[in-house]
């Protein structure tokens, strides 16, 4: 396992950035001088590790941040995100509140030598504790889990399509966030195709002009210009939304998938391609959005809401919490029952949200992790949002806002976090107007009514 990893130094100081990113040559080092920008920067970089000064202090929205602060935004919103804290001075309880939030390390820049064995080793040993925990979550990720009917045919679907030699293409649907992605990834795994050395090739038809699809059929096989028809080559080719392909491209896709070949030539291309859309495939096809052979000669599969296979919630909770190295035992059956009775609008992706911050919150609630390891889930630690029950809620403007938020959300979750199309798809005048009216409004109104909708929260950087 390679521990080649992105580290970001988050400190004022540019000479001690210099010696981190000279004394690691090993790893990509990144810098950032102040707290602002400091989560983006983690996102946009993927990053494994950083290293943060306590001493940092910025304002976020009028809040004062200081570096102790940041590292539990960085668990919050970077839950896989490894830290490491290191500061001018030394302060017993400055340092314990700094592991209690989630970091890793302490170092003394006074004491440090960056340059020395102890340490760069001290940062592989970091990394690659990450690296193991990272590959042991995504294989949990390429396992489904359930024994409600629905899930039960699913993976009967694809236990068969994994022993066919042929390596079937077929078109998957489902409602946002029932784990369409989780699907492709097993069957990544379980392919004649797959290779460790190879991700699978997933092109999100969303965000791509169909002329520039069309422009790489016409790149000839024999071309030594990388695209995605080279790399899905003896792999799976995953086309989320193609619903938004012209019927130019749609067609061209479906001479790949029937003909095994590239457009235009009769050079072979060996590839199975899975289709996705998260609106019903027929109504498409009445709005003039799908080509109906792409529905009509292949398989499909629908993933069904969550709501409609709670069953399955009796093995995705305790797998998810051993994933995330908590034992499933700390919830008990008074717990369990609260989120099996919830409706999950959001389906296996809010489940997984709403999980995460059920166990962040219960870790907040003591000093050493050891303990939370040891003591139930109270209701303490259950989001808000878990606890109310249909019909409860008196006031009727809550009840609008709900409903508003809740379009917005899965046209945010649809467009990928686009504000624009997203206004423009609910006939609201701008993003500035959405925003302004509705996402303003409502969190200054109904702060806990955000944690519902996990689209928003994470587009416009809530909480």
């Amino acid at each position: 396992m390679s521990i080649r990893s992105n580290i970001l130094v988050i400190d004022d100081e540019k000479p001690i950035f210099d010696k981190i990113k000279k004394a690691l040559p090993a790893h990509n080092v990144f810098h950032i001088d102040k707290l602002i920008g400091a989560s983006q920067k983690i996102e946009q970089k993927k990053v494994d590790l950083a290293i943060v000064d306590l001493n940092l202090r910025g304002k976020e929205k009028n809040v004062v941040l200081t570096g102790l602060d940041f590292i539990k935004t960085i668990r919050d919103r970077h839950p896989a995100v490894e830290v490491i804290v290191h500061s001018s001075y030394r302060d017993i309880d400055r340092v314990s509140q700094a592991i209690k939030n989630g970091a890793s390390e302490y170092l003394y820049k006074g004491k440090v030598n960056y340059y020395s064995v102890d340490f760069r080793e001290m940062i592989n040993q970091i990394v690659r504790a990450k690296k193991e925990r990272d590959t042991r979550r995504e294989k949990l990720k390429s396992v489904i889990w359930g024994k409600s009917a629905a899930t039960t045919n699913v993976i009967k679907y694809l236990a068969a399509n994994a022993q066919d030699p042929a390596h079937p293409s077929f078109f998957l649907f489902g409602p946002n966030g029932v784990g369409k992605d989780k699907i492709v990834q097993f069957v990544h795994y379980t392919s004649a195709f797959y290779s460790d050395t190879r991700e699978l090739v997933t092109l999100d038809l969303s965000l791509v002009k169909s002329k520039e699809i069309m422009k790489v059929f016409q790149i000839p096989s024999t071309s030594k210009k990388k695209s995605f028809l080279k790399e899905a080559r003896k792999n799976i080719l995953y086309l989320k939304h193609i619903e938004y392909a012209s019927f130019e491209v749609q067609n061209a896709f479906y001479y790949i998938i029937t003909q095994q070949k590239y457009v235009n030539e009769n050079a072979s291309l060996p590839v199975q391609v899975i289709l996705s859309t998260e609106q019903p495939p027929l109504e498409l096809i009445r709005n003039g959005k799908l080509m109906p052979n792409l529905y009509n000669d292949l398989s499909q599969l629908e993933i069904l809401p969550l709501i409609d296979r709670k069953k399955d919630l009796y093995e995705m909770i305790p797998k998810w919490m051993e994933a995330m190295e908590y034992p499933p035992e700390l919830m008990d059956e008074t717990i369990f029952e609260l989120f099996l009775q919830y409706d999950y609008p959001g389906n296996q992706s809010e489940l997984f949200d709403l999980l995460q911050q059920t166990l962040s919150h219960h870790l907040d609630l003591f000093k050493q992790k050891g303990k939370a390891l040891k003591t139930p889930i109270t209701l303490k630690s259950v989001p808000p949002i878990v606890l109310q029950r249909e019909g409860t809620l008196a006031d009727m403007k809550y009840e609008v806002a709900r409903l508003e938020l809740t379009y917005i959300n899965r046209a945010l979750g649809q467009f990928k976090g686009s504000k624009t199309k997203t206004a423009e798809a609910l006939n609201i005048p701008s993003a500035d107007t959405m925003k302004k009216t509705y996402i303003n409004k409502y969190f200054a109104k109904y702060p806990e009514l955000f944690l519902e909708f996990s689209a928003i929260r994470k587009y416009y950087k809530l909480f």
